[in-house]
């Protein structure tokens, strides 16, 4: 049994009825589709009305996309892009806004080498097989490695992946509700200094403060008022601490609970035990 090289797989194969049968995908399956849905070249889309420049390597999707295709929740989806994220050499680059995600394979040549021409091809067989390539590969590894350890250190690099995720679920959460998304969080900004201060708090979980907005209808801007909740407001100290003591919660729908303390205790328990649904 061969170990070592590579083969071709072409993009027909999505046509073929054993593809197309329906199922749920694993998180191999997922991470090769989404190579052989990147872009081979680079080329322009219209979407939506304006025009979307993709490079070689690229991926112009949306979570929800995904989610149907791979037969995934949206938030399976969510956390498996983190995960190829977060590792110590990330596998992707993840941009997202209301609309779209556009997914950048890193190190893609190595996964889809430029010039395999058939007579490239002739001659690769007359060397060891997959010789050249697995030289090349440690080559970018080595490359990548040294990138890393200049750029960020361990610990910077885990605080900048939680950060990535805020911005994942606050702009997922202000798309549902039509609200300002954010487009990043600048180094040394007031934006990244309020979410370090929060992320060194032991208690604190961004899904459990989406879940109290999510239940004030006053701060999804649902009531008379003309007022409606952004992203920079909800992390600032004084109002982080007025939502999560239930100070904007719906009183009416809170009734199932004892009072609104026990309520926001019964939350804390649920992402303990499970995370947000």
């Amino acid at each position: 049994m061969a170990t070592k090289g590579y083969i071709k797989i072409w993009r027909k194969v999505w046509d073929d009825p054993i593809f197309d049968s329906r199922r749920t995908f694993s998180k191999f399956e997922a991470w090769v589709d989404l190579i052989m849905l990147a872009a081979g070249k680079d080329k322009d889309f219209i979407f939506d009305s304006n025009l979307i420049s993709l490079k070689r390597g690229q991926v112009l999707t949306s979570q929800n996309r995904l989610s149907k295709r791979w037969g995934w929740s949206r938030n399976k989806v969510k956390k498996f892009l983190f995960l190829l994220m977060s590792e110590d050499r990330p596998k992707i680059g993840l941009k997202v806004d209301r609309k779209k995600s556009i997914i950048t394979i890193i190190n893609y040549n190595k996964y889809n080498p430029l010039g395999t021409t058939e007579k490239q091809l002739k001659d690769n067989r007359k060397t060891t097989e997959g010789q050249h390539l697995i030289k090349d590969i440690k080559k970018d590894i080595k490359k990548d490695i040294k990138k890393d350890i200049k750029k960020v250190s361990e610990d910077a690099f885990s605080l900048r992946t939680r950060i990535n995720n805020i911005q994942f679920g606050w702009n997922e959460f202000a798309n549902k509700y039509n609200l300002p998304a954010i487009t990043g969080v600048k180094l040394g900004s007031i934006r990244e200094r309020h979410l370090k201060v929060r992320l060194a708090e032991e208690e604190f979980n961004f899904d459990l403060l989406l879940d109290m907005v999510e239940n004030s209808p006053f701060l999804l801007g649902k009531t008379k008022h003309t007022f409606f909740v952004f992203f920079d407001w909800i992390i600032k100290p004084s109002n982080y601490q007025k939502i999560m003591e239930g100070n904007y919660l719906d009183r009416q729908g809170y009734q199932k609970f004892s009072g609104i303390v026990e309520g926001i205790k019964e939350l804390e328990e649920k992402y303990r035990k499970g995370g947000r649904k």
